[in-house]
């Protein structure tokens, strides 16, 4: 079954940040024989455009001089990762290769909705690929109706099982955690503002920590300026064991997102038996479910996150028991798991 990797090219970021760069690392770490070639630099100070350039006249040598190379496996967002994605998959067709977009973008069918005149060549690359996969069903449902996609599949993200040692909740205050890239689609500054305000953050039994990278300075003013609790912690980009211990000493994980696929960061903390807080966007449903493993709001629903957060602090014996449960959804995104369902469409 593992030799079938040896037939693949996969194609996207390099680099260590961002959901879609986690991911394709996992697969390069677990899926072994997967060639791999960078669209996109992880140093922003490279000509991006020179990087795609040099991306695509690889791309032409490894098809013409490897004849065993039959599968091209592109990660694709929005806006000018679809671009360069829709011209590497052009040029594997034109190879006669198997060509399958791997679709991540959260906020995916916004850029569909604006692009008013590109709806029609957007159609037109995700008919053309020989396959589509997706992170949820409600994800599929949207392909499925926008192109005439034959082949859309649902496979999760994989994800590497954190060591973390398990951690029961003893005091009074809940330990928050946030791990992303700090800008408005996440929700990070909402839920400062909102946390600031809140009645059993202003009693101290709510902490936050805050990881990641993005619009840092703005944030850190941020808190300097609401937060008079002191108990708002930016710590900033984080990975590897640093990652792991923050999340093993937090009790509940935090995404107020406004768009998701599926995140990453929700799975890597369900998988260290974490509850988790969440908006009902994009994938997540298929992650967190309301009152079994965690909690599920609007995005922008400032009253509803106000209310789940005082909930959550009457009813801290939930915790263990919505860590339990978080666990035992996760097992299915394991490297080994989500493996068989990409060797079964590569096998198409």
């Amino acid at each position: 079954m593992d030799d079938i990797f040896q037939h693949v090219v996969m194609i996207g970021p390099s680099g260590n940040k961002g959901g879609i760069a986690i991911v394709i690392n996992t697969i390069r770490e677990n899926y072994k024989g997967i060639s791999f070639l960078s669209s996109y630099p992880e140093n922003k100070n490279r000509s991006r455009l020179l990087h795609f350039i040099k991306c695509i006249a690889r791309l032409h040598q490894i098809l013409r001089t490897q004849i065993d190379i039959n599968i091209v496996h592109l990660h694709v967002a929005s806006k000018g990762s679809f671009v360069r994605k829709s011209i590497l998959m052009l040029i594997a067709k034109a190879h006669r290769r198997k060509a399958i977009l791997h679709m991540h973008g959260g906020s995916f069918h916004i850029f569909y909705n604006k692009s008013i005149i590109h709806k029609t060549l957007i159609k037109n690359i995700l008919n053309r690929a020989d396959a589509v996969i997706c992170l949820s069903d409600s994800w599929r449902l949207f392909y499925k109706s926008i192109s005439k996609q034959k082949t859309i599949s649902v496979i999760g993200n994989p994800v590497n099982k954190i060591k973390c040692n398990e951690s029961i909740h003893t005091t009074d205050t809940v330990q928050l955690l946030f791990l992303g890239k700090i800008c408005d689609e996440k929700g990070i500054f909402e839920l400062v503002e909102i946390l600031c305000k809140n009645e059993s953050y202003l009693d101290g039994k709510i902490k936050l920590s805050i990881a990641g990278f993005g619009e840092s300075q703005r944030l850190i003013d941020q808190i300097e300026l609401l937060d008079t609790k002191q108990n708002i912690q930016f710590i900033g980009w984080i990975e590897g064991e640093e990652k792991a211990n923050i999340i093993c000493k937090s009790d509940v994980y935090i995404l107020p997102s406004h768009f998701e696929g599926l995140p990453v960061s929700i799975i890597e903390c369900m998988m260290c038996s974490k509850p988790i807080i969440a908006t009902n966007v994009g994938g997540i449903s298929t992650l967190v479910e309301n009152g079994f493993n965690g909690w599920l709001f609007n995005p922008s629903n400032t009253s509803a996150l106000d209310l789940i957060l005082n909930n959550m602090i009457q009813n801290k014996q939930l915790l263990k028991q919505f860590g339990e449960n978080s666990f035992m959804k996760s097992k299915i995104y394991t490297p080994e798991n989500v493996k068989q369902d990409l060797v079964k469409l590569y096998l198409k």
